[in-house]
């Protein structure tokens, strides 16, 4: 059963919140086709101060777009509800703020952010030359430091502050080296924990896990999988010890000495609390700060409110800035903090010179553009590649239940329908009559190369999140390997060893790689028949691995109950080579 919601269409519910949102908002625009929310004023801003880009999922409001104004983000690109935004989305926001003075992105610490929004820099670098640089925005201490997999600590609410201070100085006219400077010194200094007393649900899609009504979940990220630990239900105030305890937890991340430093405290809700719950977390965490360091240290800021939430579940997240108390570090950051804004979504906000809303498509070209011709198939090559791709398609939409529901406890859930995404996309690629490809819509599957290529910005622009960019990081390198030479076993082996190189993961790290490399390397041995058994083969075993070293299930604790339950992304490499393996019997 789906979570009850307000919505008309699970599909659209981002694109419907975005015109609301600035309707509401007229110091807002929308460049509609890219989901990205930018200042009214940019023309008057984009070449006399550095720009700040952010972004993420959607579903965490008023993070990223309610931070989009004066003194603070110059816009915020909004992928699906905990998805990545695409390269092409990023790509897009860039050219409409970039500038001479330079931009500087800020992402949080998740593969689908950090591969998309490189991609996106790159590109735009190479078009327009001028200066980007980007921050990565890691806090998360809820995991041991000898415990953090390959994928690394999330980003979460402090992110918020980084926003707040970067914007304050690009506000100020200082120049981008100086900007991303203080951005990636408050990244250094920040820590979050969050805790939570309930799951939250994708738009059309059950909660994302079960927890019994005496109990809570520590440690949990912002995208609906579960916390690092289960743990009883706790009072309000023994909630707040056990979350500042790690916070301030000697070993841990944050190195603090009550004789030499004070706090900012940010206490977030999540989005599901009630305002009574949160202002007596924000009146415990207070007292545990002077109780802890005998009046030695205290909050020098404090902020509360639902700053960065994950829909609309019943949680809150601490987020602990370290502020030396003499030092030229303490002025600069106590005087951003307090610089007026012109953000909706920042507890102190000034009047913003409101102007007529913009919903209208943008006219922002990116370097990419799909094709649209009509492309005969005529060879038995590429019959069976077309089929292949059919074929594949089929067999996931036929598995979407069964791959959202191994997602739903070993990660955030969306897994089937991103990949149904994905396979509804290249399924209207291909044209069929009675039964037999006849044409690729966009599609040249007579040049394996330039197939592969478009498949992969089909798969950007469809799919979107860590598996969108994934795919597509996956075709278009073997695109690239394709044009020296069409060899598809050499193809493909170069293509898995990217996303190895790219995405951190190897065989073992329970990920989609234990069925895909073994896949592949089964095709220089044997043939399609051994190569999906192998694929299947590693599918399985990861059922069997207590613990994943990346993606979401890496921050998920074995309360969850992932052994016995493959990872979904893992059989959904093996039933596309399943279904590849069909054509070509």
């Amino acid at each position: 059963m789906s979570g009850k919601k307000f919505i008309n269409d699970p599909a659209t519910v981002v694109d419907e919140a975005l015109e609301g949102l600035v309707l509401a908002h007229p110091g807002l625009k929308l460049l509609k086709t890219h989901r990205v929310i930018y200042r009214a004023d940019i023309e008057a801003i984009r070449s006399s101060e550095v720009t700040i880009l952010s972004g993420g999922g959607s579903g965490h409001e008023p993070s990223h777009v309610g931070f989009v104004g004066p003194s603070m983000l110059t816009a915020a690109v909004c992928g699906g509800v905990f998805a990545s935004p695409s390269a092409s989305q990023i790509e897009a926001a860039l050219d409409h703020i970039g500038g001479p003075k330079g931009t500087l992105v800020i992402i949080k610490n998740y593969t689908g952010d950090k591969l998309n929004f490189a991609k996106a820099v790159e590109r735009f670098r190479r078009r327009h030359h001028f200066p980007v640089e980007m921050v990565v925005v890691a806090e998360d201490c809820a995991i041991d430091k000898d415990q953090v997999g390959g994928a690394g600590r999330r980003g979460l609410s402090g992110t918020i502050l980084v926003h707040k201070i970067a914007g304050a100085a690009a506000s100020e006219g200082l120049p981008l080296e100086e900007v991303a400077r203080r951005a990636r010194y408050v990244s250094d200094n920040i820590v979050t924990i969050g805790v939570a007393l309930s799951p939250c649900s994708l738009p059309g899609l059950p909660p994302s896990f079960t927890l019994p009504a005496d109990q809570m979940e520590l440690g949990l990220g912002i995208h609906g999988e579960a916390g690092a630990r289960r743990i009883t239900l706790l009072s309000a105030a023994e909630t707040t010890a056990l979350c500042l305890d790690v916070a301030f937890g000697e070993g841990g991340y944050l190195d603090f000495d009550p004789n030499d430093s004070n706090v900012v405290l940010l206490v977030n809700n999540l989005g599901g609390m009630t305002g009574l719950e949160l202002s007596i977390l924000v009146k415990e965490a207070f007292r545990y700060i002077s109780k802890r360091w005998n009046d030695k240290s205290q909050p020098v800021r404090l902020y509360s409110g639902a700053l960065m939430t994950s829909l609309e579940m019943s949680g809150c997240s601490f987020t602990i800035l370290r502020v030396p108390k003499q030092s030229d570090e303490l002025n600069w950051i106590l005087e951003s903090l307090d610089r007026p804004v012109g953000a909706f979504g920042w507890p102190k906000v000034v009047e913003v010179t409101q102007t007529s809303p913009d919903v209208g498509d943008s006219k922002v070209s990116t370097s990419e553009t799909l094709d649209t011709n009509n492309y005969p198939i005529e060879t038995r090559a590429a019959r069976s590649f077309a089929a292949a791709i059919v074929a594949a398609s089929d067999a996931i939409l036929k598995a979407e239940a069964q791959l959202g529901e191994y997602d739903r406890i070993t990660g955030d859930g969306d897994c089937g329908n991103t990949l149904a995404s994905g396979a509804k996309a290249l399924k209207a690629a291909v044209e069929i009559v009675d039964g037999q490809p006849r044409s690729g819509k966009g599609i040249d599957f007579e040049r394996a190369a330039d197939a592969c290529g478009t498949i992969a910005r089909i798969m950007e622009d469809s799919m979107g999140g860590t598996s969108g960019a994934l795919y597509s990081l996956f075709f278009e390198t073997a695109a690239t390997q394709l044009d020296i030479s069409v060899n598809w076993t050499d193809a493909l082996k170069v293509a898995a060893d990217a996303l190895q190189k790219h995405g951190g993961a190897s065989v073992g790290d329970r990920t989609l790689i234990d069925a895909l490399a073994p896949g592949i390397a089964a095709l220089s041995s044997g043939g399609m028949k051994d190569s999906a058994q192998a694929a299947r083969d590693g599918a399985d075993s990861t059922g069997k691995m207590p613990k994943a070293k990346f993606g979401r299930t890496s921050y998920v604790g074995e309360s969850a109950g992932i052994i016995g339950v493959p990872d979904p992304g893992a059989v959904a490499v093996a039933i596309i080579f399943e279904a590849v393996s069909s054509v070509f019997a």
